[in-house]
């Protein structure tokens, strides 16, 4: 009994550890929450009861090993209205320059909106950011704020994992169910964290993902374009929505926790977490509708001396962009 007794503790306390570290905001009772499989205080439950969207972002990066380690090439906002049960997914555009509001006095920094996310965590590379961007959830703080300055949307809650995280995610749930529209075709793709490439392919039609394999689709953009890979990845998105109420068993969300303490973040609680994974859960499939912010609407793209592109908003500002968000949501911008 001392044995188990002590095993029990080092438990607790390794999973404790992992989930302050990946979670921050977490309490003592999300951990007895968690055991006991028993309900935990939670500011997400008011939101759940009303039909409020509920405003969700999911942010993407290499991580360690990875040129641009904290860079989110992938920017995924998910608006939910909990009693309707019906969500909005938009794809953010990486390469979509933005002020982003990292500097103390009200001060700017005008760049791609991907690096929001890298100036709240490399404090070294940027020293000079505001106290609010300091903390242990700066870098998502950071990026859903630049993110709810463009689109005109408060940012409820973020979700940030690097590419090892996401494998794992697909892994726990057994992988992941995907209709691909078309044949893909990359020889370009980074062969690991070299500088060389190696040669994937997927046929047209459904198929059943790992999570390298899910990775591979997220991530390959070379034979195509950075808009044809947002839609990938609300692909699958949707299809880890499908699967995400296995997420909820206590042995599965232990092993989870720590398997993904140095490769994922959130400003949400843990019980928080798990109320919307059983949110998410519910939303049908017919209920999630997909929009891009790209060239093609209410975006121009502007071409560069060294080969890259930056995308800018049409009207010069983002009214234009907020409105359109704002009729696809059918609720008025932040500020009316």
């Amino acid at each position: 009994m001392a044995g188990l007794l002590l095993a029990v503790v080092v438990l607790a306390g390794n999973v404790w550890s992992a989930l302050t570290t990946i979670a921050p905001r977490s309490e003592i009772s999300d951990l007895v929450a968690l055991v006991t499989n028993g309900a935990g205080a939670s500011t997400l439950d008011s939101k759940t009861r009303s039909d409020r969207p509920i405003n969700l972002l999911f942010l993407g990066y290499g991580g360690p090993g990875h040129g641009g380690p904290y860079l989110t090439d992938s920017m995924l906002l998910l608006s939910i209205k909990p009693v309707s049960q019906k969500a909005v997914m938009i794809s953010i555009p990486r390469d979509l320059v933005a002020p982003i509001p990292a500097l103390p006095a009200n001060g700017t920094i005008p760049a791609r909106i991907n690096l929001a996310y890298a100036i709240g965590v490399d404090k070294q590379s940027f020293p000079n950011v505001r106290d609010s961007w300091r903390t242990p959830t700066g870098g998502g703080d950071l990026a859903a704020a630049t993110v709810a300055e463009v689109t005109g949307l408060p940012i409820d809650y973020w979700v940030a994992v690097d590419f090892r995280a996401f494998r794992q995610v697909v892994d726990a749930l057994d992988g992941i169910d995907v209709t691909i529209p078309e044949p893909l075709d990359d020889p370009y793709f980074p062969a690991g964290e070299t500088a060389a490439y190696t040669y994937v392919h997927f046929d047209a039609g459904r198929q059943h993902l790992n999570g390298e394999r899910a990775l591979e689709y997220a991530r390959s953009r070379q034979t195509t374009s950075d808009f044809d890979r947002s839609r990938r990845q609300r692909l699958l998105l949707l299809a880890i929505q499908q699967r995400i109420h296995g997420l909820t068993s206590v042995p599965q969300l232990v092993g989870l926790v720590a398997a993904l303490r140095d490769n994922a973040r959130t400003n949400l609680r843990p019980v928080e977490l798990r109320e919307l994974a059983h949110l998410l859960a519910g939303i049908p499939q017919d209920g999630i509708r997909q929009i891009g912010l790209d060239d093609s609407n209410v975006l121009i793209k502007h071409s560069l001396p060294d080969g890259t592109y930056v995308l800018s908003p049409r009207d010069g500002s983002f009214a234009a962009l907020q409105r359109y968000l704002s009729l696809a949501i059918g609720s008025p911008p932040a500020g009316g």
